[in-house]
């Protein structure tokens, strides 16, 4: 997303091995989007349109303060947490009904745990597995006159992403990566990093299931090549870039992504 943010870096690694602490604090949505990211006569009543749109009022700028870090990573135990809060999230305006408008805040947070190397030195297959957990949290808290994901209310979201990668025992050098995501009915967090034709799976308001393989073509490490199946199960509206002005309804949403890609690396 387009951004203008400012970064300090914190380490304490002479207290905690591999422990750091990033502080950031940024601006989205700023100068004027007019003819850039808008559509001329587009409906701004429709969520799926277009993020900024010069039909829309309260089109502010979004403040945000973000806290990522590592609290421990010693190269095969690490675990990761962050904390954003977005100061004037965007939601909808109950008194035209109009959606996009500064509405609240929003607090995501996340912790994860990664293990690379299942326990130490037991074989070379544990040795090259690779775990890993996380859960996150969101709340989006509504102004007066405002709503945020169709409510006047606080609404907390959850998720749960796990997942594990192990050598393929086929080639010299692939691997095997299983993963499961479920998210809450009011999880919302921030998706533009969509990598699959039907988007973040990470965002999914349901359970997501995902299968590939990682492996060089004919073994030449220039090929790095993906096999990879993903399908998510919507029980409530998709989340689309954390829009607030979106109601979470009951759903009965599939959708399927199949990718096949080689890549030529030098």
């Amino acid at each position: 997303m387009e951004v203008n943010a400012a970064m300090v870096k914190l380490s304490w690694d002479r207290f905690i091995e591999g422990a750091y602490t990033k502080f950031v604090y940024g601006r989205a949505h700023t100068g004027d989007h007019t003819g850039v990211y808008s559509i001329d006569g587009g409906d701004a009543t429709t969520p799926w349109g277009p993020y900024t749109d010069s039909t829309v009022v309260d089109d502010d700028s979004v403040d945000f303060f973000v806290i990522p870090g590592d609290a421990y990573n010693n190269s095969q135990y690490q675990i990761m947490y962050q904390w954003a809060h977005i100061f004037n999230t965007k939601g909808k305006r109950l008194s035209d009904n109009k959606p996009k408008a500064a509405s609240g805040t929003a607090d995501l947070f996340s912790l994860g745990l990664k293990v690379d190397g299942i326990g130490d030195e037991i074989s070379d297959f544990l040795d090259d597995t690779t775990f890993f957990i996380s859960g996150a949290y969101t709340k989006y808290t509504p102004d007066t006159g405002y709503s945020l994901l169709g409510s006047t209310s606080s609404e907390n979201g959850s998720s749960v992403w796990t997942g594990v990668i192990f050598p393929d025992m086929i080639t010299d050098a692939g691997k095997f990566g299983l993963e499961y995501n479920h998210g809450s009915k009011y999880w919302t967090p921030m998706t533009w990093a969509e990598d699959t034709a039907i988007g973040s799976k990470i965002a999914v308001r349901g359970d997501a299931y995902e299968a590939y393989w990682n492996f060089n073509l004919f073994g030449v490490k220039y090929l790095p090549s993906q096999v990879r199946y993903t399908y998510a199960q919507h029980n409530y509206t998709p989340n689309i870039k954390c829009a607030g002005w979106v109601t979470p309804n009951k759903v009965d949403i599939t959708a399927q992504d199949v990718r096949l890609a080689v890549t030529y690396r030098y």
